[in-house]
């Protein structure tokens, strides 16, 4: 990660920012979110190693972004290699032909296309990387691929759970040889494109539910949503406690699966929490849960710790039913380790949870202490 300066490929941000572990938000959409960025060099670190580059290969990046992470792949494949990375705006091409220039790397070519169908004319490849996330996997990423090659993707599952998964094709079928936690922001434009519809929840806007409805993997019924925190709040907790720096993925991932809704991402304000309208998001920083979703209910992951030494996973909804099946479903995997659901509704007194910190390795939020419990909560009809 060294051998690359990553402050040329983020010109416009200060040396603490370029060289944080961070990502760098470059370029934005009219409603201000994020739309390109230089991702987090933890994740890109993480990711070179699924890739497991060579020397003296062929490799395709889509993507561009800022150029950092094709140039870090110039340097793995050497002389005798050679990077193709895309992108689909004219003036995220240009900066990543910029920076590449300036780090003085020339087996990089950048090229203004549409990376969802890849770049035939330097195929095949030895490897290929999504830096994108997307829907499913188009087809020509695979049939551009070389025998043995490897492809790494960052592939949402359902709602908003995403693994970057790589692929290689054994015996005649593609298969999984390795699989981590990321998120991407998703291909636009295209095929496999991935757009998120942002549902708010409250007036102020201060409470958002995320949802991938686009693809038809989850319905949202965003009138229904509208008053979800004028609604009566009931809390279910599970009994399913964890310990402070265990990770919450394997139980979102069996959620993701076993929910008939999958789940969502719901980010909240600072305002929202003083107001008591969530309580204990799973994630302090940014402040967001995951939220097991019916079409007219979100139940959202929340914790608390009780007199134990460990910490419990709960479910908060409108819906009863979603609330229990959530909570049975928590109770089901043989990974319980994780948070619990976020209680939303009319506030009422916090949970009183711990300051949280984020967890050595795993990127995730854990607590103070070495020890947590976790629960569930949900809304009555």
């Amino acid at each position: 990660m060294r051998t690359v300066p990553r402050h040329l490929f983020v010109p416009n941000a200060p040396l603490d920012k370029a060289y944080g572990n961070a990502p760098v938000d470059t370029k934005f959409d009219g409603s201000g979110r994020s739309i390109s960025c230089a991702s987090q060099p933890g994740i890109v670190a993480m990711m070179l190693e699924q890739l497991d580059v060579e020397p003296g290969q062929k490799i395709l990046e889509l993507g561009a972004g800022t150029g950092f992470n094709a140039a870090l792949l110039g340097y793995l494949v050497g002389e005798t290699g050679h990077v193709t990375t895309i992108d689909v705006d004219e003036d995220i091409v240009d900066g990543a032909r910029s920076g590449l220039a300036a780090a003085d790397i020339h087996n990089v070519e950048v090229t203004l296309a549409d990376g969802a169908v890849g770049h035939a004319p330097n195929a095949p490849y030895d490897r290929i990387e999504a830096t994108v996330g997307a829907h499913g996997i188009p087809h020509a990423w695979l049939d551009q691929l070389a025998p043995g090659g490897r492809l790494l993707t960052p592939l949402r599952l359902r709602g908003s759970v995403s693994r970057s998964i790589a692929f290689e094709n054994q015996d005649g079928a593609w298969r999984s040889v390795g699989s981590q936690m990321n998120t991407f922001m998703p291909l636009r434009r295209g095929i496999a494109d991935d757009p998120g519809v942002f549902v708010p929840l409250d007036p102020d806007n201060t409470v958002t539910l995320v949802t991938l409805v686009t693809n038809g993997d989850q319905m949202v019924d965003a009138d229904a949503l509208s008053d979800i925190f004028r609604q009566p709040r009931a809390e279910v907790w599970t009994d399913v406690t964890f310990r402070g720096p265990e990770s919450a993925e394997y139980l979102e991932l069996w959620l993701a699966c076993s929910m008939p809704n999958g789940l969502s991402r719901m980010p909240a304000k600072a305002e929202a929490i003083e107001k008591g309208l969530v309580t204990a998001p799973t994630r302090p920083q940014p402040r967001s849960s995951k939220v097991a979703l019916s079409p007219t209910s979100p139940g959202a992951r929340t914790r608390r710790r009780p007199p134990t030494a460990r910490w419990e996973t709960g479910d908060a909804a409108k819906d009863a039913v979603l609330a229990d099946a959530a909570r049975a479903q928590t109770a089901a995997p043989p990974c319980t380790n994780s948070g619990s659901l976020a209680t939303v509704g009319t506030p009422k007194p916090s949970l009183g949870t711990s300051p949280t910190r984020s967890a050595p390795g795993t990127g995730t939020s854990g607590p103070s202490t070495s020890s947590w419990r976790s629960s569930s909560s949900t809304r009555p009809r």
